[in-house]
């Protein structure tokens, strides 16, 4: 059914080739789709393991999501090996590994500069192989937010409870305190990006990583444009964008993404590992920009230049953009500061949220949030 949009040419028509490991694979997802015994969480979790998108590790999360345990015990049985690897320096590996970087990295400059920026060499002994299978920290904060991700895509979007509870997971990481440094650190070991933030829980190190490399699990890249994989699209950036509205972690710029590539953006008509025709595209881009904006649309606005309207934005807030216009022809593209946020854009994506809003083509659904959408940013306008 859905899945057959694989075997269609992104620019054409007509079917294309389909090598066979695509055909197979085509064919698992046709026979999980058609699995009754299945709900949709469990269908998007088998398809998850036939695409291979990073899923993590849910036991624990899911025992928090269904009330087995709470928020702090979820927390501090998730965070406990994490904590262990990271003060002991992955026992040891890292700090070693780091001094092995740094004895490359000194080469490459005069005495002086490699003092400054690798700290002086030292000796510091590898460890054993009894260490090779103990976890890394960075690896361990993969699978966390892996997992946490993954987890968010099985929730509907609409299921306000269950996202916020799941948000609630990882403010109660966030507010562990952070584990000791190691007792041995190195100016090599404090640059590598898990220690040199020295705040492992209130900065949610390696979330934002984790996020853009789930983000690529989207339908027309890691996914394709079956219901529950169009529906764990959706969930995700929901979740996504309830960091943002609950000030958890600020991912605001994906909203901009969502919107740009619903409003902004025609269809794609290449590049895409797995294509679509554009009505279906457009029918998911423009709910997902929709939902960004009734769940994180205030803090979204909020990320105008500072000043109110005509503060150092890159495009004049009064001039008016013409509604067909897209990507090179709009006036911010590939601008940078004051570009993101300017009024401008904010008073185009009304316009076309407006539109999309009367494109019977979109179904009453989606045509329904567009409108919602819109009139939540003709709400900001108004009352600047």
């Amino acid at each position: 059914m859905a899945e057959d949009l694989l075997s269609m040419s992104p620019i054409s028509d007509g079917p294309e080739f389909v090598p066979a490991y695509i055909k197979q694979e085509q064919e698992d997802i046709e026979r999980i789709i058609q699995d009754d015994t299945l709900d949709e969480p469990a269908k998007i979790d088998a398809i998850a393991e036939r695409r291979g998108w990073f899923r993590g590790s849910p036991t624990f999360i899911d025992a928090f999501l269904i009330g087995d345990i709470d928020a702090v015990t979820a927390a501090e049985t998730l965070a406990k090996p994490i904590d262990a690897s990271y003060s002991s320096a992955d026992y040891g590996k890292a700090l070693y590994n780091a001094e092995m970087t740094a004895r490359t990295q000194r080469g490459y400059h005069s005495p002086e500069k490699a003092l400054e920026l690798w700290g002086p060499e030292e000796d510091i002994p590898k460890p054993g192989p009894e260490t090779d299978s103990l976890p890394t920290t960075e690896g361990q904060l993969w699978e966390l937010w892996y997992g946490v991700l993954h987890a968010a895509k099985r929730i509907p979007w609409t299921d306000t409870t269950q996202q916020t509870k799941l948000i609630s997971l990882v403010q109660a990481l966030q507010a562990r305190p952070n584990p000791p440094l190691p007792h041995r650190t190195s100016v090599p070991l404090l640059r590598d990006w898990i220690w040199e933030p020295r705040s492992l829980w209130p900065d949610l190190v390696m979330l934002g990583p984790s996020l853009s490399e789930a983000w690529n699990d989207c339908c027309g890249c890691g996914a394709g444009w079956t219901q529950p994989e169009q529906h764990a699209y959706v969930n995700f950036n929901a979740f996504v964008a309830r960091l943002v509205a609950t000030g958890t972690k600020d991912f605001a710029v994906h909203g901009v993404w969502a919107l740009r590539a619903a409003l902004e953006c025609a269809p794609a008509s290449t590049a895409m590992h797995r294509g679509a025709p554009p009505l279906v595209q457009s029918r998911l881009l423009v709910a997902i920009a929709a939902i960004w904006v009734l769940i994180a649309g205030e803090g979204m606005w909020s990320k105008r230049p500072e000043g109110g309207e005509g503060a150092e934005e890159a495009v004049p807030p009064d001039r008016q953009v013409d509604l067909g216009a897209r990507e090179k022809k709009l006036p911010w593209y590939n601008k940078r500061d004051g570009a993101m946020w300017c009024t401008a854009r904010w008073r185009f994506w009304k316009g076309r949220f407006e539109q999309e809003a009367d494109n019977e083509e979109l179904g009453e659904e989606t045509r329904g949030l567009a409108r919602r959408a819109g009139e939540i940013i003709g709400g900001f306008l108004e009352g600047m």
